[in-house]
């Protein structure tokens, strides 16, 4: 679910993959499109097919009748219900499996694909609504990459557009019970009758990255799969949308934009780009 960011027809190896096309075909040599790649098959069982009614409708609404521009498009979990509810939907993927899936689903051939990395490419063309939900931030692997990537979507939104963020306020953080230094220890993220979720984690402090493997036991299999991170805080996000010239206007605990509070298990951060910029 990592992408690119060139709106108006990136120059890069993998081009644009419009709604009646495949773009050049060239597969991009990026780490990002491995792990899209090794992920693909399996995302949408884990997290879920589309984003449900109370995002879309938030969605929707920041949208205001405007083209959207999704970073990290994955499978289509976020953009197709986006177009199917009429609005231009452009997004980012790297991964060809993942693109692969999302030209399966109805609407799927809708929504025009760029193949690059939105960390390394310039910005061009403008949209009212920028979503990066579904962890965002934390899946890059350094500051300077979440920084970079701020900066860009500010530079591609329209004035008083909208960049969402959604992520998780809970992450598998050391709890000063693990083993050795304390940085690698096992997490439980769920446990039902027919399965247990973990995560088995190595977190660095210094720059807040986290190697992890998601491990699901479940109906006697067993299924690992890798994740490397960067946590950032939700004030160190407002720090990054202040540095790109970007405003916070909304911050809620969920969808239905109840209040955020210390116990929330997610924000949803709203940041604008000020009207008169």
């Amino acid at each position: 679910m990592i992408g690119g960011l060139s709106a108006n027809g990136p120059s890069g190896p993998g081009g644009p993959h419009g709604p009646n096309g495949r773009g050049s075909g060239a597969k991009p040599s990026h780490a990002y499109a491995a792990w899209g790649d090794y992920w693909a098959g399996v995302l949408d069982d884990w997290i879920g097919g589309e984003i449900d009614a109370d995002c879309l409708a938030v969605l929707c609404d920041l949208a205001d009748g405007g083209d959207v521009l999704e970073l990290g498009i994955g499978t289509g979990r976020v953009a197709i219900p986006l177009a199917r509810s009429g609005l231009t939907v452009h997004g980012f993927e790297l991964s060809d499996a993942m693109i692969e899936k999302l030209r399966e689903k109805p609407y799927g051939d809708k929504i025009t694909v760029f193949q690059e990395n939105y960390v390394d490419v310039a910005v061009e063309g403008t949209y009212r609504l920028v979503p990066w939900i579904d962890w965002g931030p934390v899946l890059l692997h350094s500051q300077e990459e979440q920084l970079t990537c701020f900066r860009n979507v500010a530079k591609c939104l329209e004035p008083g557009g909208h960049f969402v963020i959604e992520m998780p306020t809970r992450l598998p953080l050391p709890d000063g019970r693990g083993n050795g230094d304390g940085n690698e220890h096992l997490v439980v993220e769920s446990i039902n009758p027919s399965s247990v979720g973990l995560w088995a984690v190595d977190y660095n402090p210094v720059d807040q990255t986290m190697f992890t493997q998601q491990v699901l036991l479940e109906d006697g299999s067993v299924t690992v799969k890798p994740v490397r991170m960067r946590y950032a805080s939700a004030s160190e996000l407002d720090l990054m949308a202040r540095m790109a010239g970007l405003e916070l206007c909304h911050r809620w605990a969920d969808w239905r934009r109840s209040p955020i509070s210390s116990s929330s298990p997610a924000h949803i951060s709203v940041y604008r780009k000020p009207p008169s910029s």
